[in-house]
């Protein structure tokens, strides 16, 4: 299907449901970017299709349809924009341009024909870039299915550390992390988050192949972690926090952890996010250290 004229400049979308079209597309998408390609292995990941957008003979993005855990009956979605990719190795996201929301737009609403076809009620999609998704949800008249989590900010000029901090010792993981080091890491994740962790997956959950990464830790009576929290340059002006596990661990323990972090941060930007799922003591300690709610991490939803 086509969203205008058919010449060089048009956008243009493709419905594949090919075999490892998910492969495909990211080791095209890094050609594309002049990037070393990853290393990808083939696996089963209950993909329904994608959904592919181009203009001319150049790869703008993509969204990838997944089939409904029963009882479910919507199917899942999930989307890469190449030129957003290209920013974020540039260190310059940005918050989305009126060409992204267009594209992502013309991608959700050809997902919902292709979820169509395949007996699906709807599509739903997480949000993941803030603005970007919500700029685009309103775009299709898509609906706020569910809030996940929200989003915390602190301007870091004039920061002071609270008073009265807990005698906790923190510790910060090497720039250039031993297989060891992040095997500490395992049992945390897998009996906090669930599911069978393995090095490789801590490596990428603490982004420790990514510059300007941070990663602090909490240990127990017998050393191992209990708490950790990872930091991610965004771009000049701004770290995020995507990831804080923790377990058996009280909110001022993590005040402690998130000061240390601050702390880092404000050496090198100017402002710090932090995403936070439903965590009551986490939240607790996000507004012990000055972070305010500045946005919501929602799921977003558009009926076939």
């Amino acid at each position: 299907m086509s969203t205008g004229t058919t010449d060089a400049t048009a956008l243009t979308v493709e419905l594949r449901r090919d075999e490892h079209i998910d492969l495909k597309l990211v080791r095209e998408m890094f050609t594309e970017l002049g990037e070393p390609e990853p290393e990808l292995e083939e696996e089963d990941r209950g993909l329904l299709g994608a959904v592919v957008a181009r203009r001319g003979e150049t790869l703008l993005g993509w969204a990838e349809l997944f089939w409904p855990e029963l009882p479910e009956t919507d199917a899942g979605l999930q989307w890469v924009l190449v030129e957003r990719e290209a920013r974020r190795v540039a260190g310059a996201v940005g918050e989305g341009s009126a060409a992204e929301v267009e594209v992502l737009a013309v991608l959700v609403r050809s997902a919902v024909e292709l979820a169509r076809e395949a007996g699906c009620t709807g599509v739903r999609w997480c949000d993941t870039e803030g603005r970007l998704d919500r700029l685009a949800a309103a775009a299709v008249d898509a609906v706020t299915a569910a809030e996940l989590g929200r989003v915390w900010r602190l301007e870091l000029a004039g920061w002071q550390p609270p008073a009265g901090l807990p005698e906790v010792a923190v510790r910060e993981l090497p720039v250039e992390p031993t297989e060891a080091e992040l095997a500490e890491y395992v049992p945390l994740c897998a009996g906090v988050l669930g599911g069978e962790w393995t090095v490789d997956d801590v490596a990428d959950a603490v982004g420790a192949d990514l510059a300007g990464y941070l990663t602090v830790d909490l240990r127990d009576v017998d050393g191992k972690p209990k708490a950790f929290a990872t930091a991610v340059l965004v771009d000049d002006e701004t770290a995020e926090v995507e990831l804080v596990v923790h377990r058996d661990t009280t909110s001022a323990e993590l005040l402690v952890l998130l000061v240390a972090v601050i702390e880092q941060a404000r050496l090198e930007v100017a402002t710090l996010v932090v995403r936070e799922l439903e965590d009551p003591v986490l939240a607790e300690a996000l507004a012990g250290a000055g972070l305010v709610v500045a946005d919501e991490w929602l799921a977003y939803r558009l009926p076939c």
